[in-house]
């Protein structure tokens, strides 16, 4: 005989419990997405699941002249001479291109600068320089001049201090310069690129004289220098003015970034999040040598902005990507200037919402997963649920993908964790009982059981837990005939108690089951230990047939032994369930219901 919880509809106390958890849950979800460790999970997931989605097509309007092996067998080791460069800067020019962006830096003079300097100056033409942010590098370099810019966009991202920097060569004097500062995270990718760098005031003070001026009120931004692909929009938009807006409450960035028909995605930092969606082979690519020699047939390059870089091994460019991890840094840049020129969404967003879309995605799983809490489940099928649960926040963030959205996985995910151990622990985390209370339950089960027993011709033999054990002499029809009442007058002993005892959050019911068979009773232990243990095939059959009661919604079960002892007139009311497999078994048994 067992007494055990039963399924009852919620109390509305049970439902503000549920409410209130829920809401706990939430945040605790929520608050979890800040912490860095979770983050890094976040972006490792994101990294992997980048591959799997479909490559997009690169736009026409991005080419990529590339510096390759081709091109340093044919033109020579590099650095190349100012005059081929000036060359190059030209061809690409004559050849209709619209805008250059070199994504490389110029910081040491070098013979025959003239002619360079004059292609430097032109409005078509941005070139990079490095400032120094990395403070694992001990002795930064001081090469050229760190140009600052005064109109690039009134922000500041949150970055390392400049203490070092790769400007531009003395004697030359480019119309637009930017960044090219690489910022990997801690684990080595490469995810997002600070916009706009903050001169410290000793930096600022040394390349003063190379700072576009400006006046009084432009002495904050004196001092910012854009990336190069912010130098590349402002370039292409002369005339435009930077604009900032925040993004979309929930599904937006932190902030987007306008000029013109170019808009850049921001994070909370300030920094561009970098949008892959495609491995460095798909990007339309011609070499160098090939816009170099006048005979070549190369694509049309009108209208087009070009993006001129390395991806020979001499010249060290490489970055890790999601695609590869050592990916030209080339197409990095590429990326930025497709996305902002496209005004596209991204496909790198961690949404300004998603703080509150974890906490939504966590409810929902946790809801779903409520059923799981009734505390008669078993515990390898509510682990399985919780599982199956957990999906939930991982298929979220695969559609999210498929819609430009990195959407957090790891705080939800340990939320539901959390949220699991609490439906399978003990007693769940509703209905507990006052300690005295359970002890008087406990003794007005054990001793209803046991005067019952008595008074039917049998004994109780042995409590274990809510299981009471329940013994008749002989396996006779009367003996099982007299053993059926005893169950059965039991049941209607321990209602009105366990009534009583019930509450909505630990409902209470009970279960019996009637088998036939040898068993062996004992003590085991020490002296000063020793417990007393029922064993044996019978014992088993009737603790698998407990689990079956509420599945076969049988308050009495009767195993197939105990069955043929009964009389052919009490037989004919027993109604068949079918046969079952019960623990320690190899054949299946027949059960039987019981009338009440």
């Amino acid at each position: 005989m067992s007494v055990a919880d039963s399924e009852r509809p919620p109390h509305p106390t049970r439902r503000w419990a549920l409410a209130l958890w829920l809401v706990l849950l939430a945040l605790l979800s929520a608050g979890l997405v800040a912490i860095g460790a979770l983050r890094k999970v976040d972006h490792s997931w994101h990294d992997a699941v980048t591959p799997l989605l479909a490559v997009q097509a690169a736009p026409e309007s991005v080419t990529i002249i590339d510096i390759d092996e081709r091109s340093l067998q044919e033109v020579g080791p590099w650095p190349w001479p100012r005059p081929v460069l000036a060359q190059l800067a030209q061809q690409l020019r004559d050849k209709g291109a619209r805008l250059q962006v070199w994504d490389l830096f110029f910081s040491q003079a070098g013979p025959a600068d003239a002619e360079f300097g004059r292609q430097l100056q032109q409005p078509d033409i941005v070139i990079g320089q490095i400032p120094v942010l990395d403070p694992q590098v001990l002795v930064a370099p001081q090469e050229g001049q760190l140009v600052a810019d005064a109109h690039a966009p009134l922000l500041c991202s949150r970055h390392q201090p400049v203490h070092g920097y790769l400007g531009v060569a003395p004697g030359l004097a480019p119309a637009h310069v930017g960044h090219l500062s690489a910022t990997p995270d801690s684990d080595g990718p490469l995810r997002r690129l600070p916009a706009v760098l903050c001169l410290p005031s000793e930096i600022a003070a040394k390349t003063e004289q190379a700072t576009r001026t400006g006046g009084a009120g432009e002495a904050a931004a004196m001092r910012r220098i854009p990336q190069i692909t912010l130098a590349a929009a402002a370039a292409d938009t002369p005339d435009q003015p930077w604009n900032l807006e925040p993004g979309n409450f929930l599904f937006g960035p932190q902030q987007w970034l306008h000029r013109g028909p170019w808009k850049f995605a921001l994070d909370a930092q300030g920094y561009l999040p970098i949008p892959y969606q495609r491995p460095h082979g798909a990007w339309h690519a011609i070499s160098a040598s090939q816009v170099l020699d006048p005979d070549a047939s190369i694509p049309s390059l009108r209208n087009q902005i070009v993006l001129v870089g390395g991806t020979a091994l001499g010249l060290s460019d490489v970055v890790s990507t999601p695609y590869h991890p050592n990916a030209p840094g080339v197409s990095v840049h590429a990326e930025l200037l497709a996305a902002g020129l496209q005004a596209q969404t991204w496909t790198a967003i961690v949404p300004r919402g998603a703080t509150l879309l974890a906490a939504v995605s966590t409810v929902l799983a946790a809801w779903l997963l409520l059923p799981l809490a009734q505390p008669r489940r078993r515990i390898g099928a509510l682990v399985a649920g919780v599982c199956v649960g957990m999906l939930i926040p991982l298929a979220l963030s695969l559609l999210g993908r498929l819609a430009g959205l990195m959407l957090p996985v790891a705080a939800p995910l340990l939320a539901l964790m959390l949220h699991g151990l609490a439906i399978t622990g003990l007693q769940r985390w509703v209905g507990h009982v006052d300690s005295l209370q359970g002890l008087a339950l406990i003794h007005a089960l054990h001793s209803a059981a046991s005067a019952e027993s008595r008074t039917h011709g049998g004994q109780l033999e042995h409590a274990q837990g809510d299981v009471f054990y329940m013994s008749w002499p002989s396996n006779d029809a009367n003996a099982t005939a007299t053993a059926l009442d005893g169950l059965r007058q039991l049941r209607k002993t321990l209602a009105p108690i366990l009534e009583r005892n019930a509450s909505e959050g630990y409902p209470l019911s009970f279960y019996a089951a009637l088998e036939s068979g040898a068993y062996l009773l004992g003590l085991v232990g020490a002296a000063g230990a020793r417990r007393s243990v029922l064993l044996g095939p019978v014992a088993n059959d009737v603790a698998g047939m407990l689990a079956l009661c509420e599945e076969l919604d049988s308050p009495i079960l009767i195993g197939p032994q105990a069955a043929q002892t009964l009389t052919t007139q009490v037989q004919q009311h027993l109604q068949s369930l079918g046969q079952f497999i019960l623990p320690d078994q190899l054949c299946a048994k027949t059960l039987y219901r019981v009338p009440l």
